[in-house]
């Protein structure tokens, strides 16, 4: 049975779809999985073992092209991935919603996704054939889970789906890292997110490092778009304790680098959802977005909250009212409990 799986975007969103594909390998052997993906994010799923066929689409791009052409070759294009027994979107967006009806060939089709009730752009829900109704308030992995349970069941017996994330991290292929990070344990800054409100300030993680001085750590600083950001700790942080200022990575390199270090520190972004799917303790420092529909839960993964009434207020900077000495502490913590 051929199932295409459609998640376009974003880093986060993307980590948190793939973590049940070796639940579903191992219950439904035989389904061949492809998996629909912007090209953009594509590097983060390379390679993986459950993926029978990854799709990578140059959506975005060819959208901000404008250009009506290009844009109708694009969906055209997606009839030639092939015939498709089952189609699941789980992005629950009209964007990918389009994708699956102009991917859809087979009659009858079989597409599932969210209902009008349970989804971000109702539009959506018109397009399918079989709608899932869960939430959109619930937790983002029960809503994962039950679009791919529900979806699936259109095709299988039903199946009782239980320790569905045992296995985790086993989705995202990690080649070798080619970063010495030492031998002390290391703690990663994520010092940028895809917004301002998730973005925790500069001078605090300045204010962080320096209090793990004495903790026998090294700090690893990750950047992407603001160097000079990344430069500025390095330089407050390096005279106190070891500390690597990395140079600009690609999705694969950043991948590799999460699963190599000790811990994961930042906003409420995709790499610190990254740390927590490949199983590498992580602190996550939650702003305006609502840490209940979005945390993810550990042993060795803390969330800190610094609105716990958070509901995606455009305004709301509350992520800077966390305190560095409460991430120290809960990165200790974390620490801990994985030499346990």
């Amino acid at each position: 049975m051929n199932i295409a799986i459609i998640r376009l975007s974003a880093l986060g969103d993307v980590v948190v779809s793939a973590v049940f594909l070796p639940f579903i390998k191992e219950h439904y052997p035989e389904a061949r999985i492809h998996w629909l993906i912007d090209e953009a994010f594509a590097p983060l799923l390379k390679n993986c073992p459950y993926i029978d066929a990854l799709h990578a689409l140059p959506y975005k791009k060819t959208l901000r092209s404008k250009n009506p052409f290009a844009i109708g070759k694009f969906y055209r294009g997606l009839r030639h991935l092939g015939l498709f027994d089952l189609i699941i979107d789980m992005q629950g967006l009209l964007k990918s919603a389009l994708i699956g009806f102009f991917l859809a060939k087979k009659s009858p089709k079989r597409f599932v996704g969210f209902d009008a009730r349970s989804i971000k752009e109702p539009l959506a829900s018109l397009f399918y054939t079989h709608k899932v109704p869960i939430p959109y308030q619930e937790h983002i992995l029960k809503r994962n889970q039950r679009v791919l349970q529900e979806g699936l069941s259109v095709l299988y017996p039903h199946q009782t789906w239980e320790q569905t994330l045992n296995k985790r991290h086993l989705a995202f292929f990690c080649p070798p890292s080619p970063h010495d990070l030492g031998t002390q344990p290391c703690v990663l800054f994520v010092l940028e997110s895809s917004k301002a409100t998730k973005t925790y300030p500069l001078d605090r993680f300045c204010e962080l490092g320096l209090l793990l001085k004495d903790c026998s750590l090294s700090v690893a600083i990750l950047w992407h778009a603001h160097p000079q950001n990344a430069q500025k700790l390095h330089q407050t942080l390096s005279p106190h304790l070891p500390t690597i200022l990395l140079p600009r990575m690609d999705l694969e390199q950043v991948k590799t680098l999460v699963s190599s270090v000790s811990v994961v520190v930042g906003g409420d972004t995709g790499i610190v959802h990254l740390a927590w799917a490949l199983k590498t303790p992580s602190v996550t420092l939650y702003g305006n977005t609502p840490p209940k529909r979005f945390s993810l839960e550990g042993a060795r993964h803390i969330s800190l909250c610094g609105n716990p009434q958070a509901n995606y207020h455009k305004k709301d900077f509350s992520i800077q009212n966390i305190l560095p000495l409460a991430i120290k502490d809960a990165i200790l913590q974390v620490l801990e409990r994985s030499s346990c």
